[in-house]
């Protein structure tokens, strides 16, 4: 039996043997590590952005995948995570209203649940699994900017907007932003362009993620999926 047979084959008998393997081979990468990793340039021994891993060996491929997972279940890790970064942002900068980052920005907090917001998003856009994990090292990178980081003003633009780059990079097929905006409760396609231009530029256009970058989110993802 392989490894992935029978971690599917112990996840059909008992919840608690899974999480308790997954755990034992997904490393732990606290939230600032993760976030420094996930630079552009990390990867590059040049640049000055590395980030060394002095105790860990590189990721080997978990037994679990992201394609494993059911999609809300996906969403609902994917809310976990994000709510997470939210509450470590609570007193970070706003932008002027005249700033271009001020369309990220809602006026009040969105009534709804971040769980229910991703469900829709991974509902209705139909991207593949690995576009989660992108857009996720997306929202890390943005941070970068002092206006963008995650908080509960803007999640849901990041969210949406980090979601659909990762599409029309990673997906053969994907939509034009008018189904991206009413899927994601933007007002109008004109403004969903403006997003998606505002981020792209944040990012430098930057949307390649190398597979060792892939991998330690994708294991981040397992782990909170698992074991949370």
């Amino acid at each position: 039996m392989s490894a992935r047979s029978a971690v599917s084959h112990v996840a059909a008998e008992d919840g608690v043997e899974v999480c308790t393997a997954v755990n034992a081979r997904l490393s732990t990468l606290p939230l600032h590590e993760l976030h420094a990793y996930c630079s552009v340039g990390a990867a590059d021994s040049s640049s000055p952005t590395t980030v060394t891993w002095v105790s860990s060996p590189s990721p080997q491929p978990p037994a679990v995948t992201l394609e494993m997972l059911c999609t809300d279940r996906l969403a609902d890790t994917l809310a976990c995570i994000v709510t997470d970064i939210c509450a470590r942002s609570q007193y970070c900068s706003l932008p002027q209203s005249t700033h271009p980052l001020a369309f990220f920005y809602c006026p009040t907090k969105q009534t709804f649940s971040l769980s229910f917001y991703c469900r829709r998003l991974l509902q209705y856009n139909r991207c593949s699994k690995p576009c989660v994990a992108l857009a996720l090292v997306y929202l890390f990178r943005v941070q970068s900017n002092e206006y963008l980081q995650v908080n509960d003003y803007n999640v849901h633009r990041l969210l949406c907007t980090a979601l659909m780059l990762a599409t029309k990079w990673h997906d053969d097929v994907s939509y034009d932003n008018s189904h991206y905006a009413a899927v994601g409760g933007i007002a109008s396609t004109k403004e969903m362009n403006v997003l998606e231009l505002h981020m792209l530029r944040v990012l430098d256009h930057a949307l390649f993620v190398n597979s060792h970058t892939y991998s330690q989110i994708e294991m981040y993802l397992l782990q909170w999926a698992f074991c949370q």
